[in-house]
């Protein structure tokens, strides 16, 4: 989406780099007229102003001579864009000063509560402009905002942050209209289960030997988010020994091998014993 703007600023006055939301639209018609699409237009008027002006915009077509795109009847739409209008933010600023696009992070202090885990923990909107002499601006490309305590989420939260409470560097100001928020998304934290009589296989064991007795299937207890936990199944664990270059004789306190479905953990390492034999014997 493009911005055009209309009229010019009050004296004294110039316009940076419009914002757009959304950058982009879907638009739908007959593919004829599609293919003549050069560009989508959001058009604002400037006249007079001296503060950032911003507004809800309708969006119009135009092709590559940068003709409005009719149809047959010019009071009916041919195209159709989703959505069908934008919002729009022009920073205006005295003459002088620069615009620059600053990237947030967010900055944490202490620990989620036990029994819950930080799932996301994200700046709105992810950058910002801000604007200032070149000197000011050189080198200044990203901004932390917080430290948000973790230990006071319990849940979902949205903080909002007042943009005159942020501590920018000198002769550096926020774009009128800038809005600041931290997106945190807290969920249940891991818990453990127990897996009751998981088979433990012998791998590689040599043509000549066979196990004296089947090993006994194995209880053991896995850990992991809540809803990757609970759908565990027997059958999705693999465990096993590996017999490679053993011989008939007992093997006590072997450690066993496994393979776990994707988030899942083992919170002990298992043991078993065996004995192999030579086969007939």
């Amino acid at each position: 989406v493009q911005v055009s703007l209309t009229g010019t600023p009050a004296q004294g006055f110039q316009t940076t780099a419009p914002i757009v939301k959304p950058s982009a639209v879907n638009v739908r018609g007959p593919s004829s007229i599609v293919s003549s699409l050069n560009s989508v237009i959001a058009e604002i008027g400037v006249s007079g102003a001296d503060s950032t002006v911003e507004a809800s915009r309708p969006i119009s077509f135009r092709d590559k001579n940068n003709q409005p795109i009719l149809g047959p009847n010019p009071s009916e739409d041919i195209l159709t864009a989703y959505p069908s209008s934008v919002d729009v933010l022009v920073p205006v600023v005295p003459k002088g000063l620069s615009t620059k696009m600053i990237s947030l992070h967010v900055l944490t202090s202490g620990s989620v509560p036990n029994g819950k885990v930080l799932t996301s923990l994200l700046p709105s909107p992810a950058s910002v402009q801000v604007t200032g002499t070149d000197q000011a601006l050189k080198g200044f490309d990203s901004l932390n905002l917080g430290p948000v305590d973790l230990s006071t989420l319990t849940g979902n939260k949205t903080i909002t942050i007042s943009p005159d409470k942020v501590s920018l560097p000198a002769g550096v100001s926020f774009v009128d209209g800038t809005t600041l928020s931290i997106i945190a998304q807290i969920g249940a934290g891991p818990i453990e289960r127990t897996i009751n009589d998981v088979p433990v296989q012998v791998r590689n064991l040599s043509d000549d030997l066979e196990i004296a007795q089947p090993i006994t299937p194995l209880n053991v207890v896995i850990e992991g988010l809540p809803d990757v936990v609970n759908k565990v199944t027997a059958d999705q664990i693999q465990f096993w020994v590996d017999a490679s270059n053993q011989n008939a004789g007992d093997y006590p306190d072997t450690q066993v091998l496994w393979q776990l479905p994707p988030g899942v953990a083992m919170t002990t390492t298992p043991q078993v014993s065996y004995t192999l034999k030579a086969k007939g014997e």
